[in-house]
């Protein structure tokens, strides 16, 4: 490549220039640049944060739909997910009840003795759950909660 001795100087230059910024500051440093405008306030993220704190099951669409209700602005779901995460708000399935115990054991084996002779007549009035979810196929609809790190009930 063929170049004139004005380019090989303007190169020589530019070499020399982030030659002396790397001595100075040890390391290559970028500038700072401008990033696209945020289409959210302080005060609309903080609306949204704060909608998501008092309804932990509100989805990323209830949220921007809220947001456009409540302030007039209209966002995409992502936006509203986004601000969520930037405050530490994730995603997570609802935690469960605790475990059974030793006593809740104890008491179900003790019902199971004393209605063992029941005749189905009697059981016709009884209705029995194990309260488990049962799912044959595709989603259980589970719903997501919105949680901090380290936050199990909120």
């Amino acid at each position: 490549m063929d170049t004139t001795p004005q380019e090989g100087a303007q190169v020589f230059a530019l070499l020399q220039q982030g030659l002396n910024d790397r001595q100075e500051t040890g390391a290559f440093t970028r500038r700072p640049t401008t990033s696209r405008h945020r289409c959210t306030s302080e005060r609309d993220d903080r609306f949204i944060v704060s909608t998501s704190l008092r309804n932990r099951h509100l989805t990323g669409v209830d949220v921007q739909g809220e947001l456009r209700c409540v302030r007039g602005i209209a966002v995409s779901e992502w936006i509203a997910r986004r601000r969520l995460k930037e405050a530490d708000l994730t995603p997570k399935r609802p935690a469960t009840g605790p475990k059974l115990t030793a006593g809740h054991r104890q008491a179900r084996l003790q019902f199971a003795r004393e209605h063992l002779n029941w005749s189905i007549r009697q059981w016709r009035s009884i209705l029995l759950t194990d309260e488990c979810r049962m799912c044959r196929q595709g989603s259980d609809r589970r719903g997501r909660v919105y949680r901090r790190p380290g936050e199990r009930f909120s």
